[in-house]
Formats: structure tokens, sequence, C-alpha cells
């Protein structure tokens, strides 16, 4: 092909590629099949939209809250990865806290044009429990009075029946890994984990607690806690 003829489709492809895009913000497609109104405590919310400005995107923003209001919400912001953009396609997850309440939330994505125009997307979420997957409360995380013995506590419930839980300890670049499946856990449908970690050579600093519960189908769930030293 020409070299002048190929640069100049390449220019008028540039130039008409948008033709059909939608101006603001396309219809939000929510979960694996993109139509899911449901999602469930403890697991990952995706989402995803595109948004088009043809003066370019300023800012964008997605919430997600309960309808009925809160202390809680989420709020994550766009905007520097959307600079210099006039087309952005949102692809986003977010983590449920095993702590909420089931009920209807509202998941709503805002954006601004460089002219100022506004553009907003809201869908409502039905927040349930997923009674097919191991669930278990968050991390009861406690420490004595010498930081030197961390108390752990979680009710754990698998209709699958419990595999394996895994403790994890992070602090920094450094971490480290407790593996508990004693016979009164495995296979057990409810089970009331209670441990104590022994820290008398963890260094002080703040440590996150990771808590990751295991079916016997292989399925996982987690939570998280955290303390200082």
């Amino acid at each position: 092909m020409n070299y002048k003829l190929s640069i100049l489709l390449m220019i008028l492809i540039f130039l008409t590629g948008c033709n059909n895009c939608q101006t603001g913000i396309s219809t939000i497609k929510v979960g694996k099949t993109g139509n899911e109104v449901n999602a469930f405590i403890g697991q990952d919310l995706q989402f995803k939209t595109n948004i088009y400005f043809p003066e370019g995107i300023k800012l964008l923003k997605v919430t997600f809250e309960p309808i009925k209001k809160t202390d809680w919400s989420y709020v994550k912001d766009y905007t520097t990865d959307v600079k210099q953009h006039n087309q952005y396609h949102l692809s986003g997850v977010i983590p449920i806290p095993v702590y909420l309440a089931v009920g209807i939330y509202k998941l709503c994505i805002k954006a601004v044009s460089e002219v100022g125009e506004i553009a907003e997307e809201e869908t409502e979420i039905n927040l349930k429990v997923d009674s097919s997957m191991p669930f278990a409360s968050k991390i009861d995380v406690g420490l004595n009075a010498k930081k030197d013995n961390l108390h752990l506590e979680s009710e754990i419930t698998a209709s699958k029946k419990i595999k394996s839980v895994k403790v994890q300890l992070k602090w920094g670049s450094a971490s480290k890994t407790y593996t508990y499946n004693t016979d009164a856990m495995i296979g057990a449908l409810q089970y009331t984990f209670h441990e104590h970690l022994d820290l008398k050579d963890f260094k002080n600093g703040k440590y996150d607690v990771i808590f990751i519960v295991e079916d016997q189908e292989g399925r996982l769930f987690e939570t998280k806690g955290d303390f200082i030293k």
C-alpha cells in the first residue's frame, strides 16, 4: 500500500473512530455477565463502562453506598487515570467488606468534561449473602498488654464444609503464613476459630492480618484485620 495512503487512512480512522461514541457515560455493566443486579458480602463487585467527552475528561469518580445512609461508603477517584483522555474504558472492582448489612446499594459514576459538562450514571445493587460460599465473620484481632501474644477469633460457616484456614501476617515487605486444619475443623459446617500467635520474636510496627477460609471445593473467603505492636 502507498505510504501516503496508509497515513491518510490512519488519520481518517482516528478522526472518525468515535463517531458512534455516546457522549457522557454508557450504561454500567455489573458482574461477570454485565447485567447482574446482585452482589455478595465479602466478595468483589465487578463493573465496567465507557466515558466519552469530545473535549476531554476532567474528572471521574465512583461511589458505592447503601440507599439507607450509614457511616460506610466506597469512593474511588480515577481523575489521574483519565487526564489527557477524551475516551476511557473504566473497568473496576469494589471489595465488599464482610461487615456490611444486606440491602439495596447504589453504584454511581460521575464524570466531568474539560468544559464543565457533567454526566452521571447509576444502578442499584442488591447486596446479599451467598450461602454457597464459605464465610467468616470479621476477624477479631487482639494484642495482650505485653504485646507478645495475638488473639484471633472468627465464626466460620461453609455449606460445602471447611478444608482449612490460613492466617497471614504482613509487615512491610515481609510476611508469615500459618495454616490450620485440625480434625475438629476439617469437614465442619460451622466452626469457631480461636487461636493465639506468639509474637515475642516479632519487631514493633504495624501488621496486617489476612484470614483465608477454604472449603472442600477449593473456594476461598478472605477477611482482614490489623494491629500495631
